[in-house]
Parts: structure tokens; C-alpha cells; sequence
């Protein structure tokens, strides 16, 4: 299955995540803040949600824990789908997610631009039959194809040199 001819040309990607902070140990943050950077160095755009604390009472331990919830990312996914699509920015996307979360936008844009190609990669190990129905084709991600298109041990920005952490 080809995703696009030879001869289409990649105009932007965007990069939808948040920030942990509240991950312990702190190099966590720091390795995805060193993820980011060197992202935007050569040229995705990349838009950051954020982490909303949640009080969620525990059965089991009869206490409430502090639990931590990614907000805004997969409404910043959809509302993006949704603008290059309207505004007739591109002919085709690929979404990398698995994520149901997204599929009201892309059945949206499917009624409302129905020659707009959706395709989905799914993450490694991931697939979602739902998502599949949705689209105009899909693959997954190998562990080959991950390793392959990978940053390098060192990535120079300008005078400034990024290590490669041993995990991203």
C-alpha cells in the first residue's frame, strides 16, 4: 500500500504534546524539553497543552491521590485537522495517534471536504479499527522504521550542540 505518490512533498508537521513536569524523576522533562528543541530546530511546528492536577478518590486505599491529566492536546489535534483542511492547506494528512479521541474531527472534515485524504499511522505495537474505517488508508509504525528516522546522537543548533539522551 503507498501512502503518496513519489513526487509529493511534505509541507509542515506539527508536533502535539505537553509537558510532564510533574513526572519524578525531573529528567523526564528534561529529556522530552531536549526532544522538543531540537524538533523545532529543524522545523516542526510544535504546539504544547498542558497537565491539569485531578483529586480522584481510591477505593481500595480509601484516600485521595493527586492524578494528573493531559488537557487540550487532542482538541489542538482536531482544530488543526480541521484548519488546514478548510482552508485548503493541504490534500492529504497523516495523523500519527491511535487515539478515538480524534475522530469526530475527522469524520467532520470527511462531510465537509470529502476529497481530503486522512490517513493514520499507528504507533508501534498500536492499531484501532475504528480509526481504520475512517480513513483512506493507514500502516503502522516498526520498531526498523522508528529506529531509522530517529534524530542523531548529536544534533547541532547553531553554537549549540544536543546530546542524544540514552531515552528520549
Amino acid at each position: 500500500m503507498h501512502l503518496i505518490n513519489k513526487d509529493a512533498k511534505i509541507n509542515c508537521i506539527h508536533y502535539f504534546s505537553a509537558l510532564a513536569k510533574h513526572i519524578k524523576p525531573q529528567d523526564v522533562h528534561l529529556r522530552h524539553r531536549t526532544f522538543i528543541e531540537a524538533l523545532e530546530y529543524t522545523g516542526v511546528d510544535v504546539h504544547l497543552g498542558r497537565f491539569k492536577s485531578k483529586e480522584v478518590y481510591c477505593s481500595n486505599c480509601k484516600a485521595y491521590n493527586i492524578r494528573y491529566e493531559e488537557k487540550e492536546t487532542d482538541v489542538a489535534i482536531a482544530v488543526m485537522l480541521t484548519r488546514l483542511c478548510l482552508l485548503n492547506e493541504t490534500d492529504t494528512v497523516v495523523l500519527i495517534t491511535g487515539d478515538t479521541d480524534i475522530a469526530p474531527a475527522v469524520r467532520m472534515v470527511k462531510n465537509c471536504c470529502p476529497e481530503k485524504k486522512i490517513w493514520f499511522c499507528f504507533p508501534y505495537k498500536r492499531k484501532n479499527n475504528e480509526l481504520v474505517k475512517l480513513s483512506d488508508g493507514h500502516f503502522s509504525m516498526t520498531l526498523k522504521s522508528i529506529r531509522k528516522h530517529q534524530f542523531p546522537d548529536t544534533v547541532n543548533i547553531g553554537r549549540k550542540t544536543i546530546y542524544k539522551p540514552e531515552k528520549w
